[in-house]
């Protein structure tokens, strides 16, 4: 509620009876706890307490709308906040507080980090005979004075109309709203689309009542809702057996409906959305725009612009990669499209020449060379021949083994015998000795070392060999000559 307060009817009459100007220049906002809004202003009012007051500046504009309605205004940008206010007073130069408006607790955000705040505007219209006169307002409201819900609204329906000329009256995104059936009972599957130019969003899936009687169509209805401070998307199912269509209510908002599904006399449900693959829809959007290129251009590459298809890439490819008659090595098991296997070589190894490729040589099979084998054979004997020589070599005194020589002589068969003493030979005495087996003998003194000795040899022989007899492995393989080329 607005109203003049019992001081500020004075001041005006004051003001006027002395032909003086009535300035009005400050608005201040107020939280007042356990105010009611839709109560009536107490003309007695005064300023709240200084602890209620979250807020006061100077007026924003001022107009008049005729000689006997002026307009003040507060703007207030989304740089002031954070506060909340449900009082809103506009003071005298003199602080004489001259109007009062109740209004629903107001939320004043500033905007933080990423986090927008919000814009508010606030504005008392003040009626009284020569209000123009006497607030010497010359400026016209109509120049400066803008209604944000008319402008917003402007906003909104403009970007619903856009859409309405992209999407249709009705255009879901894969699945998006498709009414589905589950053990009797019916939903709306979770996803998004548009309703009259209007984007729609499920987070969850909607459950439907009780069709009852079948069969029947299933309608969305679909408003976007809200005031100035915000507004959101109002999405309700309608299930009925007869047409639908637009309307606006009793707070001047439009509903759009649209059918997007019958539930059949027998329970199933027949999908009427207007539906559309994204991924395939946008690729499609994409090239009805953009400008193929024709097989020429594509040939001679004369344009970067505009798009192949896979069939004029092919050809292109067909005629400029390969000449036809070009030979590769591909290790795989089969020739790839386009290409023909040849069966000239089999079982061969590939060998890398600097001369001319291409020829071929060898007998045994890649196969048979190099797989595993033994050696066999053997060995034939050979007899060795030859001669041995000793060399004849005499003895010297020292390699003689040391001796004595006898010089006695035996005298008669008794035994008996003659000789030189043995006792004292150097007397070279006689002796005789007539005892059986005691015989004494003459003899000379020692002589001989019994050193060893050498004999020197020679050894004279045949020169003679050995033979393998054996099967040997062909280690001669068959080849292809190759070459290692890079292109330019």
């Amino acid at each position: 509620m607005t109203a003049f307060t019992n001081a500020g009817r004075n001041l005006i009459a004051q003001k006027q009876g002395a032909g003086q100007p009535l300035a009005l220049d400050r608005f201040v906002l107020a939280n007042i706890a356990g105010l009611d809004h839709s109560a009536a202003v107490d003309q007695n009012e005064v300023l709240p307490q200084p602890g209620d007051i979250v807020w006061q500046g100077a007026v924003s504009a001022s107009g008049y709308v005729n000689p006997d309605q002026v307009v003040y205004s507060l703007l207030l940008g989304s740089t002031l906040g954070d506060f909340s206010f449900n009082w809103v007073g506009l003071l005298a130069d003199d602080d004489t507080l001259v109007a009062v408006s109740y209004v629903p607790t107001q939320l004043k955000t500033a905007t933080s980090g990423t986090a927008t705040g919000n814009n508010l505007t606030r504005n008392f219209l003040l009626a009284f005979t020569d209000a123009q006169d006497t607030t010497n307002i010359t400026v016209q409201a109509g120049t400066w004075q803008i209604d944000f819900n008319a402008r917003l609204d402007g906003i909104d329906d403009r970007e619903r109309l856009a859409n309405l000329e992209l999407y249709g009256r009705q255009r879901f995104f894969n699945d998006g709203l498709l009414v589905e059936e589950s053990a009797g009972s019916y939903s709306i599957k979770a996803g998004s689309g548009f309703v009259g130019g209007l984007r729609v969003e499920l987070a969850n899936d909607l459950a439907l009542a009780d069709p009852g009687v079948l069969p029947k169509d299933v309608w969305l209805d679909v408003a976007l809702t809200g005031d100035l401070t915000g507004k959101a998307i109002s999405i309700t199912a309608v299930i009925s057996s007869s047409a639908q269509v637009d309307t606006t209510d009793g707070v001047n908002i439009n509903h759009y409906l649209e059918k997007i599904g019958t539930i059949e006399a027998n329970g199933t449900v027949t999908d009427l959305r207007s539906q559309i693959d994204v991924a395939a829809a946008l690729v499609d959007e994409l090239l009805a725009k953009a400008s193929q290129a024709s097989q020429s251009e594509v040939d001679t590459g004369t344009n970067d612009t505009k798009f192949v298809t896979p069939k004029t890439l092919e050809n292109r490819l067909q005629s400029v990669g390969f000449e036809s008659g070009t030979v590769l090595v591909f290790p795989q098991a089969a020739a790839p499209t386009g290409w023909t296997k040849s069966i000239a070589h089999n079982n061969k190894a590939l060998r890398i020449v600097s001369g001319n490729g291409g020829g071929a040589g060898g007998s045994v099979d890649f196969t048979a060379a190099f797989k595993n084998q033994s050696v066999a054979g053997s060995v034939a004997n050979t007899a060795a021949g030859g001669s041995v020589t000793v060399n004849n070599h005499t003895l010297t005194e020292s390699q003689i083994p040391s001796h004595k020589h006898i010089t006695g002589m035996q005298a008669d068969s008794a035994k008996q015998y003659y000789g030189l003493s043995s006792v004292n030979p150097s007397l070279n005495e006689l002796m005789f000795n007539g005892e059986e087996g005691s015989e004494r003998l003459p003899y000379t003194s020692s002589t001989g070392g019994g050193g060893s000795h050498n004999h020197s040899a020679s050894f004279s022989g045949n020169a003679h060999g050995h033979t393998f007899n054996g099967t040997a492995i062909n280690m001669a393989v068959k080849y292809v000559d190759s070459i290692i080329a890079v292109k330019d």
